[in-house]
């Protein structure tokens, strides 16, 4: 007797995110723009075979497909008088 399993999973994701700071306080007159776009496309595919070739025999045997793309653009823009920009900005993040 044959038993198997297949499947597959695809995930697609653009995220994209606008901030603007205004400042007008005391020698501070402008504001910093900050944008960032960030793509993901997971897919993957598997399978998993089992050949029962006798009641206390099996042989399994199993396949998996995994493609992961990332991409991010972050652009940062100053008009004016502000405290920079990357001192409220973290440049790396680790989920908690």
């Amino acid at each position: 007797m044959i038993e198997y399993i297949v499947g597959a999973y695809a995930h697609i994701n653009d995220y994209e995110l606008l901030q603007t700071t205004v400042l007008k306080f005391g020698p501070f007159n402008g504001s910093s723009t900050r944008s960032f776009d960030q793509e993901n496309t997971a897919l993957s595919g598997f399978g998993s075979i089992t050949f029962n070739a006798t009641d206390s025999l099996r042989l399994l045997g199993s396949l998996r497909y995994t493609y992961d793309k990332k991409t991010a653009d972050q652009q940062r823009a100053i008009t004016g008088v502000v405290i920079p920009s990357f001192l409220a900005t973290p440049f790396e993040w680790a989920p908690d």
